[in-house]
């Protein structure tokens, strides 16, 4: 295979992605909004039908209600990849 001089990124004149270390930390003020605001959104009879025709359900509840979902959700994912012997990195 042929070495490319040029990156993808390079070739469009592209910055360099830039990594920032609280990137993926949501403020507790974002939280708070969305919280508020999402509740409204999904109530509105379109945007619960989009949503179900697309497997989802809708529940509406707290961030800490949330986190501890997620918390659960990846402990039964996480005993499926042992029995399977699936390593994640």
């Amino acid at each position: 295979m042929r070495r490319r001089d040029k990156t993808a990124r390079q070739s469009r004149n592209l910055a360099e992605p830039e990594a920032h270390p609280g990137a993926g930390k949501t403020l507790p003020a974002i939280v708070t909004r969305l919280n508020r605001e999402i509740p409204d959104a999904l109530k509105d009879p379109e945007t619960r039908t989009l949503l179900e025709s697309q497997a989802m359900q809708i529940v509406g509840s707290s961030p800490e209600a949330f986190a501890s979902f997620i918390k659960q959700d990846i402990a039964i994912w996480k005993e499926v990849a042992d029995q399977a012997k699936i390593e994640v990195r």
